[in-house]
């Protein structure tokens, strides 16, 4: 009857610490999933930003390029009326 008792403890700490295991696994599993998602968001939050910054230097080029293209048409129409 001891065996019996000794197999069942033996079978009750492989359950428990399998069980816990699992739980750590699990723990380590969900720590890791919440890291590389915090990474993620880091990363789209740089690559927004970077191309946030892009847009604002192409609005800026494109309102110069615009001035120039309008001065260039108000030349244009100088020298086909010979007011140069």
């Amino acid at each position: 009857m001891l065996q019996v008792w000794t197999v069942i403890g033996r079978l009750v700490h492989r359950f428990n610490l399998t069980y816990v295991l699992q739980a750590l696994g699990q723990r380590i599993l969900h720590s890791s999933e919440a890291d590389n998602r915090r990474r993620k968001k880091e990363q789209l939050e740089a690559l927004i930003a970077e191309k946030q910054a892009e847009l604002e230097r192409l609005r800026a080029e494109h309102e110069s390029l615009e001035s120039i293209e309008g001065e260039q048409i108000k030349t244009i129409e100088r020298m086909m009326n010979n007011e140069v």
